[in-house]
């Protein structure tokens, strides 16, 4: 992910809810809640849903989705992601 934001990210799973209405907040980070996930949809009902993501860094982001209070439970091996690693292009004096 770029350390701007305003990326899509779609998240595939089950008991999501039939519309956006039913998505509480979608958090992600090292530990699952560092950052909040913006303009969270239902793309396809119960099964997937479409954010966009919040400036930062880091690796290894573990996501958290909250429908009507319920949340996912944390798995040993689960999906993650990571912001891109910084990059020097040149240096001057």
């Amino acid at each position: 992910m770029n350390t701007h934001g305003g990326q899509k990210v779609v998240l595939h799973g089950q008991n999501f809810g039939p519309s956006d209405k039913f998505i509480t907040k979608v958090t992600y980070g090292p530990y699952g809640t560092n950052y909040v996930a913006k303009n969270c949809t239902i793309k396809v009902a119960s099964t997937q849903i479409v954010c966009l993501t919040a400036p930062g860094v880091g690796l290894n982001h573990r996501w958290i989705v909250s429908i009507r209070g319920q949340t996912n439970s944390l798995q040993l091996v689960e999906p993650r992601t990571s912001y891109a690693v910084p990059v020097i292009r040149d240096i001057s004096p």
